[in-house]
């Protein structure tokens, strides 16, 4: 088992990926993004059956899906603090772990008002057990003392 389908990790670069069409099936994580200021788009692909997660993006990075299935993996999509993501029109099914989440740090301010958006997008039943129940979570630091 190959361990990541794609990985960008880039200290200053800005780096561009588009895929259409693709599949990333049966990995340990489909896409890995930790390129500062790096993007992916991604359109009518198939990230499924991955061990840990479909697609993790951090340190600011930039994550745009449009009609893309997330199917079975350990967790859906985790966007890190300080990455953004806008997923539309896409579908997820049986994730274990979460469907979409927003990760914040202890230490970060997490905004997705301007900055993320997830918009007609279907989040199938539960297969077995929890798998498939946890649709979005968003994590963000309390500006409460």
């Amino acid at each position: 088992m190959c361990e990541v389908g794609l990985r960008l990790s880039s200290a200053r670069a800005q780096l561009e990926v588009n895929l259409s069409q693709d599949s990333l099936i049966g990995l340990g994580d489909g896409i890995v993004i930790q390129g500062s200021t790096s993007n992916v788009e991604m359109e009518g692909c198939r990230i499924a059956d991955c061990k840990r997660m479909g697609i993790h993006a951090f340190k600011e990075s930039n994550v745009t899906l449009r009609q893309c299935q997330i199917l079975r993996n350990g967790r859906g999509v985790v966007i890190a603090s300080g990455s953004r993501a806008d997923i539309s029109r896409s579908s997820f099914e049986g994730n274990t772990g979460w469907a979409v989440r927003f990760e914040g740090h202890p230490d970060d301010d997490l905004s997705l008002g301007s900055t993320s958006s997830i918009v007609g997008n279907s989040f199938g039943c539960p297969e077995k057990g929890n798998a498939g129940r946890k649709r979005v979570r968003v994590d963000t630091r309390s500006s409460e003392t």
